[in-house]
C-alpha cells in the first residue's frame, strides 16, 4: 500500500475538523462582525460541527483497517486518536451545558 491513501485520508481528517476550529476561533476574536453572526447560532451551530470532527477521526483512522504495512499509519492513528478524543471531551461538555442550562433551567449559565 502507498503512502497516498494515508496522507489523503489524514488531509481529509483534518479537513473535517477545520470548520469547527475556524468557528471557534472566529467566536474568540471578541466583538467582530463573525462574532456577531455566529454568537446567536452557536446554541445550534456546535452539534453538527462536532459531528464532523468524528468524521474526521473516522476518515483518518479509515485507511488503516485495511492496511498490510502502516508506513505512515502513525500519523493516521495520531491524528484520529486526538480528533476523537478532543470531539468526545467537547461533546460531553456541551452536553451536560445542554442538560444542566437549558432542560434543567439552572442558574449561572453564561
Amino acid at each position: 500500500m502507498s503512502m497516498r491513501p494515508f496522507v489523503r485520508h489524514a488531509l481529509g481528517g483534518l479537513g473535517l475538523a477545520l470548520p469547527f476550529v475556524i468557528a471557534n476561533a472566529a467566536l474568540n476574536q471578541g466583538d467582530g462582525p463573525w462574532r456577531a453572526a455566529l454568537q446567536p447560532h452557536s446554541g445550534w451551530l456546535v452539534w453538527p460541527l462536532l459531528a464532523l470532527m468524528l468524521g474526521g477521526a473516522a476518515v483518518a483512522v479509515w485507511p488503516l483497517w485495511h492496511a498490510r504495512r502502516w508506513g505512515w499509519g502513525w500519523a493516521n492513528a495520531v491524528i484520529g486518536s486526538t480528533l476523537a478524543v478532543i470531539s468526545l471531551v467537547l461533546l460531553g461538555v456541551f452536553a451536560e451545558e445542554l442538560l444542566r442550562c437549558d432542560l434543567m433551567g439552572l442558574r449561572n449559565c453564561d
